[in-house]
C-alpha cells in the first residue's frame, strides 16, 4: 500500500472553459512511481486521481489504499489548504477516469459557479445546438453547431453543416431566439473535463438542457 496523501501542484497547466488541467500526479508522496494520473482545478477546488502504482520500475502492480482491489484513488483538496476534502477508490483505470469527472463535475458547483448552469457560471461556457427537428430540411437532425459563450457574454457558434458558418449574438437568450423554432432546437451545457470535440458530443461529464425560446424563427 502507497503513503502519504498530500497535496501537489506542477507548472505548463492546460485550461478549458474555467478548469485547468495539470500534466503531473497532484498528490501522494509516491506519485511518481504511478504511471496514471489526472489533475485538474476548478474554482478553488484541487481533483487529483492516481492509481497503476508499482513499489519499483519490474515491480507488479501494487494498491494505494488499504482496500484488496484498491488501485486508483481520487482525492479532493482545497487550493489553498493542506488538507483532503474527499476520496474515491476503485478498482481500474475505466472507474478511476470515471470517478474523476464525476468528482470534477461535483466540485465545480461548489463556491465556483455550476458550469450546467449558465445563469450562474461567468466563465467561458462551451454549448452545442442540438436539433430535435428540422423545419428547414438544411441543417439536418442532432447536434447541428457547437459553440461558446465567452467571458463577456457574447457567443460564437459554428455550424457544423457546410460551408461551416459563424456566428456571432450579443447573448446566449439570442441563440435561443433565433433558432429556436419554437422548441424544435436545444441548447446543451456540458461541464468539461477533456476538451476534445468528440468527448463533449458523446457526452463525458454531465449534459444538462435548456428548452430554447418559444419563439424562433
Amino acid at each position: 500500500m502507497a503513503g502519504e496523501h498530500r497535496h501537489t501542484q506542477c507548472d505548463h497547466p492546460r485550461t478549458n472553459g474555467g478548469v485547468v488541467w495539470y500534466g503531473c500526479a497532484g498528490h501522494l508522496v509516491v506519485r511518481s512511481r504511478c504511471r496514471y494520473h489526472l489533475h485538474t482545478h476548478v474554482g478553488p477546488w484541487c481533483i487529483s486521481t492516481v492509481g497503476d502504482y508499482h513499489v519499483e520500475r519490474d515491480a507488479p502492480v501494487d494498491t494505494i489504499g488499504s482496500g484488496e482491489h484498491d488501485y486508483y484513488e481520487t482525492m479532493v483538496f482545497h487550493i489553498d489548504q493542506a488538507d483532503e476534502m474527499g476520496c474515491e477508490r476503485y478498482e481500474s483505470e475505466d472507474e478511476a477516469h470515471e470517478g474523476h469527472l464525476r468528482v470534477l463535475l461535483q466540485q465545480s458547483q461548489v463556491k465556483g459557479g455550476n458550469m450546467n448552469d449558465p445563469d450562474t457560471y461567468e466563465g467561458m461556457l462551451p454549448f452545442v445546438l442540438n436539433r430535435l427537428e428540422d423545419e428547414s430540411g438544411v441543417s439536418g437532425t442532432g447536434v447541428v453547431a457547437v459553440g461558446v459563450r465567452l467571458p463577456s457574454g457574447r457567443c460564437v457558434m459554428e455550424w457544423l453543416p457546410e460551408p461551416h458558418t459563424l456566428g456571432v449574438y450579443d447573448k446566449l437568450a439570442d441563440v435561443d431566439t433565433i433558432h429556436g423554432h419554437n422548441g424544435k432546437t436545444e441548447m446543451l451545457f456540458a461541464s468539461r473535463a477533456a476538451g476534445e470535440f468528440e468527448h463533449f458530443i458523446e457526452g463525458v461529464g454531465s449534459v444538462a438542457v435548456r428548452p430554447s425560446a418559444e419563439a424562433g424563427n
